[in-house]
């Protein structure tokens, strides 16, 4: 049947006036602050630093994984400690590595594809970072004064101690005759020479030998007349000095923020990383990752966490020297240094570039008075609004009731610390360090 525009129109009216008589006197259940929503809170925080360190011939090692931080489901991270000719033995993973040097040295050794298989020798100071691409062989191994560094990996569950393709586990599990065929030896060899279920993950070398070795013409190049390559001094590839060599990207009277990312370090394709210096009463920047997952690792400081991820949804901690935060991609969040002294803080996303939402980048271009319907204010308090900070906020010091003030001590991390009453592990590694 036709319907003539009136009448239509008649229709649409008496329907309206329909509605709005059945909905008058509604109460709409709009969110507000008449009823809260509170949710438990999650952990975006784990006292890494309070936990044991692992001994191994070679050094120490503790982990973060979802294994006991259960939170950080995107990135996992170690703190590891080699001595003096300590060793990461030679070995490879199913994931990108970004690490950096927090004190001492130590050479660096990363195998590339191609059909010799180059070698890239690195030594990495104080402040350097390196990052080896899923599945290139590498090891390292502890110059004269040992070497302490973090490691970053771009998978929550993994752990380098459980997880790795180690070359000893890796012969020492294989049938021996097995391994005798692949590598041109007898049996006799292998049982004599090679402990089953071996895993020595760190074990002790001499640093003369290891140094001195490096340069030996390798087998597989000796066909070509050529030799291993030496140390490389060049700029770039597997190194970047972060602290040495690269201007801050943030500076400000609260501090400064160096980072190495793909722009400025093209060989991290899938990771960057960020040093984070913050003065007492610091704090970074309420902000967000559209991207990105977050892990943080304190070296020096007391810092209080904030995670909001979700309506009703927000997260609060402290951390000290050695712990870790984690913050997934799209939450908004923020740190504080709550202590006297100044803070140190390393930072690794999952990307290789990455982007940052501050708050005032948010609030800035957007018109106040649509900042302050948001918030249900005023336009003059909209107006009064800064947003003109550049990722680290400067004092005035804002420090919550009950916050610690260097709470845990926090002194330079030793390159080879006192063995920790953890026992000293046999040849084969059992259980989660």
């Amino acid at each position: 049947m036709y319907v003539n525009g009136a009448s239509l129109l008649g229709s649409l009216w008496l329907l309206l006036a329909t509605v709005q008589g059945q909905s008058a006197g509604t109460v709409y259940d709009l969110p507000g602050p008449t009823v809260p929503i509170v949710e438990p809170a999650v952990n975006y925080n784990y006292p890494l630093g309070s936990q044991p360190l692992h001994e191994y011939p070679g050094g120490y090692y503790r982990a973060a994984s979802t294994f006991n931080f259960p939170t950080s489901t995107a990135l996992s991270g170690a703190l590891n400690v080699l001595k003096p000719g300590g060793m990461r033995e030679l070995h490879w993973h199913a994931n990108d590595e970004w690490a950096m040097v927090i004190n001492g040295s130590c050479r660096g050794l990363v195998m590339e594809y191609g059909t010799d298989h180059p070698i890239n020798s690195w030594d990495y100071m104080e402040g350097d970072v390196w990052y080896f691409p899923t599945n290139f062989a590498h090891a390292l191994v502890g110059l004269q004064a040992g070497c302490t560094y973090l490691t970053v990996y771009n998978v929550g569950g993994f752990d380098d101690a459980l997880d790795s393709f180690g070359l000893s586990n890796w012969l020492s599990t294989a049938p021996p005759a097995i391994v005798a065929q692949a590598l041109g030896i007898t049996p006799e060899a292998v049982t004599a020479n090679i402990v089953p279920g071996l895993n020595t993950f760190m074990p002790q070398g001499n640093l003369a030998t290891l140094l001195a070795g490096e340069t030996d013409q390798s087998p597989i190049l000796a066909a070509t007349n050529s030799l291993a390559q030496p140390i490389m001094v060049t700029a770039g590839n597997y190194r970047i000095p972060l602290l040495s060599g690269v201007q801050p990207e943030v500076l400000t009277d609260g501090g400064d923020i160096h980072v190495a990312h793909a722009g400025n370090f093209p060989v991290s394709t899938n990771m960057t990383g960020a040093f984070v210096h913050l003065h007492p009463g610091a704090m970074r920047q309420f902000h967000w990752h559209p991207n990105e997952n977050e892990f943080q690792y304190i070296i020096n400081g007391t810092l209080q966490f904030g995670v909001f991820n979700g309506t009703g949804r927000v997260s609060e901690g402290f951390g000290g020297p050695g712990d870790v935060g984690y913050a997934p991609k799209g939450s908004g969040h923020y740190f504080i240094n709550t202590g006297n002294t100044d803070a140190y803080v390393i930072l690794v996303w999952d990307k290789g570039l990455f982007t940052n939402v501050e708050v005032e980048n948010f609030l800035g271009v957007f018109s106040p008075s649509w900042v302050a319907t948001s918030l249900n204010t005023s336009l003059a308090f909209a107006q009064s609004l800064s947003t003109s900070t550049t990722g680290i906020v400067a004092k005035p010091t804002y420090r919550p009731p009950g916050a610690p003030v260097n709470a845990t001590p926090s002194p330079t991390i030793e390159a080879n610390p006192p063995a920790r009453a953890f026992g000293v592990p046999t040849p084969v590694q059992t259980g989660n360090p």
